[in-house]
């Protein structure tokens, strides 16, 4: 029987991406194997474009993803509030191997085994306090019997961008108007949680710092970040900083390959 690896990680995008890395790893060990992976609808892009071979996404809120934190351990019922995961075809039965990065991981873990799964990795999703390790590499190096640890000098380009992103950009929001031809540089100011963000007086130091040598900035703009960068951009010249919103995963990450 082909081997199917799942994957599940709590968290948003950026929690989703920082793991590409290991799943590309966990392919490079297990060429054949049907990947598995619980993320939410945004990363799934970039993990699709980033990992070869057969894999799917599995949406978090799926019942049987749910009922992994939840503790359910009944047969998955589609009552409106979840996409029943065997609705959309999953199989609990077809699942050899598993990967957790949750910080319930070992309950977790528990329940993958009641229900057949063979091989369970379960690690923290982020390094122990103190040390000085990338998220990248701390997911990677858990991932043994799985995959091998990225290796040494390993570059993020490949995975953070789908082929074709680092193309030249030429519509309303980038290198036009008052930003033509200027070098410039990106700032993302906001978070889903305000205790994550940056004080606004040390965005303002940094950007009139980065003003006096020469650059222009674009100021990010995601769906909870309006106070945030209201509160930096309101007493800034527009012909310095601009403020990009409304832009899609694949637009930014474009942006981010044009800056500087």
């Amino acid at each position: 029987m082909t081997a199917t690896i799942l994957g599940v990680r709590s968290g948003a995008l950026g929690d989703v991406l920082l793991g590409i890395p290991s799943w590309q790893a966990i392919r490079r060990a297990n060429p054949s194997a049907s990947i598995v992976v619980a993320a939410p609808s945004g990363p799934a892009q970039f993990i699709a474009s980033s990992v070869p071979g057969p894999l799917r996404i599995i949406r978090p809120d799926s019942q049987s993803i749910a009922d992994l934190y939840l503790g359910g351990d009944g047969p998955a019922q589609n009552d409106g509030n979840y996409r029943s995961a065997e609705v959309q075809g999953f199989d609990w039965a077809s699942v050899t191997h598993a990967v957790v990065w949750t910080q319930s991981g070992l309950a977790i873990a528990d329940r993958l085994k009641a229900r057949g799964v063979e091989c369970v990795v379960v690690a923290p999703p982020f390094p122990p306090a103190g040390t000085r390790t990338h998220v990248s590499e701390w997911l990677a190096s858990t991932i043994e019997p799985l995959g091998d640890a990225l290796p040494e000098g390993w570059d993020a380009s490949a995975w953070i961008m789908p082929p074709g992103l680092g193309s030249p950009i030429h519509d309303q929001w980038s290198r036009t108007e008052a930003f033509a031809g200027d070098r410039f540089v990106v700032v993302h100011p906001g978070s889903g949680s305000a205790r994550k963000c940056w004080p606004a007086l040390s965005w303002h130091a940094l950007i009139r710092d980065l003003v006096g040598q020469g650059y222009k900035v674009m100021v990010l703009e995601g769906e909870a970040d309006g106070a945030a960068v209201e509160a930096i951009t309101s007493a800034m010249a527009p012909q310095t900083v601009r403020v990009i919103r409304g832009r899609s995963l694949a637009d930014v990450a474009r942006l981010f390959a044009n800056a500087c």
